[in-house]
């Protein structure tokens, strides 16, 4: 009797490995049916199991990719590695001109495809052992960088936008209507961090775990607010910090309720934040 469950129990599972197209991997038919239905055609499939993710690795339209599922058979996000010619124009100006980087050599060029923000490309540099990679818009603006000690996977994982409440993605669309979003962060014990380009500005929007905003933050610099918030730069001056103190930079703050800048500033080693309203009539040093 023993012997009768174990043979199928064996043929059993040579069928669902089968289905899978990798007999190391088992896949459940919802994701192979969701990955044949976006990629009709595709060949030389293999699965791979990363984390908590089902991952397919196959050629499609002559080039090679690598597609991400949930246990459910959601899709979250395609990988593809771009050859030069199709690398966009902005991102190799930006990435050249960004920190003196013009004749950098770099390692590859990804392209991340992902499920409700927008694509993203990334320009990896150094080599197998000390890579660093540099996030951009399509239209080159630049998301962020992580350097080779900063990663904790080998992959783009952690690249893949995490479940979070609808109002925050509403919220994003009422405040920012011309906003793209470009990463979701989930930050235990409670903070969502979303990155939006707005404007052409690198914005971070804050909330909670249950969807509600509270600040979203950019980086700006003096001569902006010196142009654009003269009254505010004015306030700024008229506390006397003398040509010992740097401006190591200035933050624009918005919250439900207030705007205000946000200048950190070095005098010798001791550290000072300045935060003013954006009508310069708020000033609370700390």
């Amino acid at each position: 009797m023993k012997r009768v469950i174990l043979i199928c129990a064996v043929a059993i599972w040579a069928v669902a490995c089968s289905k899978s197209e990798d007999f190391g991997v088992q896949v459940s038919n919802d994701t192979l049916d969701a990955f044949n239905d976006r990629f009709p055609g595709a060949k030389s499939v293999s699965w791979d199991k990363r984390g908590v993710y089902k991952v397919a690795l196959f050629s499609y339209g002559g080039d090679k990719l690598t597609a991400w599922y949930t246990q459910d058979g959601v899709w979250c996000m395609t990988e593809r590695t771009l050859p030069e010619g199709g690398i966009p124009r902005q991102v190799v100006n930006s990435f050249q001109l960004d920190e003196g980087r013009t004749g950098k050599s770099v390692l590859r060029v990804d392209h991340l495809t992902r499920d409700g923000i927008e694509d993203i490309y990334v320009m990896v540099t150094g080599s197998d052992g000390d890579m660093t990679e540099y996030y951009y818009s399509e239209d080159g603006i630049q998301v962020k960088t992580v350097a080779g000690e900063e990663r904790i996977y080998d992959d783009y994982r952690n690249e893949i936008v995490p479940a979070i409440p609808s109002q925050v993605l509403t919220k994003v669309a009422e405040q920012y209507p011309n906003a793209r979003v470009m990463e979701v962060d989930v930050i235990f014990p409670g903070i969502i961090y979303v990155e939006i380009i707005d404007n052409l500005m690198l914005k971070t929007m804050e909330f909670s775990l249950t969807g509600a905003w509270s600040v979203t933050t950019w980086v700006v610099s003096e001569q902006f607010v010196k142009t654009q918030a003269s009254d505010v730069y004015d306030a700024f001056l008229e506390l006397g910090y003398n040509g010992n103190t740097a401006v190591t930079s200035v933050m624009c703050c918005e919250t439900p309720t207030s705007l205000y800048y946000w200048f950190k500033l070095d005098n010798n080693g001791m550290r000072t934040n300045v935060k003013i309203s954006s009508d310069a009539q708020n000033i609370v040093v700390d």
